[in-house]
């Protein structure tokens, strides 16, 4: 086997796994492919072309407000409805779209950089923040207000990171077999 490292996430999905360039991307996010009816068809396009790896990392994806919101006893993403959202722009969105999470039934502001979802979220412009917890909580802290911001506990997700094959590479599906044990051993040893 040979890996290569190529910065063109678009051409993963978009390109090389559908033309057989290459057998395995990694690492993707998968969405809820229980629930892809929900999904947009970029996040469905990630469970009906490829087959997926069990999974390698689990993200935690957190949901923060601030003291005294009108949503900071939210648990549900029903409880969501109404509010008005940030994630930053190059986070993915297939969590927010299974839920239920996307206009209308929420504003949903995208923002770039990150920061940007805080100082929405300071100034009143906006009532939610999702994205991966580490840097969230890593964020609040630098920015000296995590005594003004409340974690809504009840709705962090764990998104999993995956290697995608194409469901059209025969040899790539025989070793996706191969993968799985292999994490398996990682899993039983307590090494993963």
């Amino acid at each position: 086997y040979s890996l290569i490292f190529i910065n063109d996430w678009g051409s993963h999905l978009e390109t090389l796994l559908p033309t057989g360039a290459v057998d395995m991307v990694f690492p993707w996010f998968k969405p809820n492919c229980a629930r892809v009816e929900n999904l947009s068809p970029g996040s469905a396009y990630r469970c009906t072309d490829f087959n997926h790896s069990e999974p390698f990392y689990e993200a935690l994806v957190g949901y923060y407000t601030l003291k005294g919101s009108a949503y900071e006893n939210a648990s549900t993403p029903e409880e969501l409805i109404g509010s008005r959202m940030c994630r930053p722009e190059a986070w993915f969105t297939f969590d927010l779209e299974a839920d239920g999470l996307m206009p209308p039934n929420v504003e949903l502001t995208r923002p770039v950089p990150q920061a940007g979802c805080w100082q929405l979220l300071l100034d009143g412009e906006i009532d939610v923040i999702s994205l991966d917890a580490l840097p969230a909580e890593e964020d609040y802290r630098e920015l000296g207000i995590e005594d003004q911001v409340v974690k809504l506990e009840g709705l962090t997700s764990a998104q999993t990171l995956h290697i995608f094959v194409s469901k059209d590479n025969q040899f790539a599906n025989d070793a996706l077999p191969i993968i799985n044990a292999g994490l398996e051993e990682l899993r039983l040893s307590g090494e993963w």
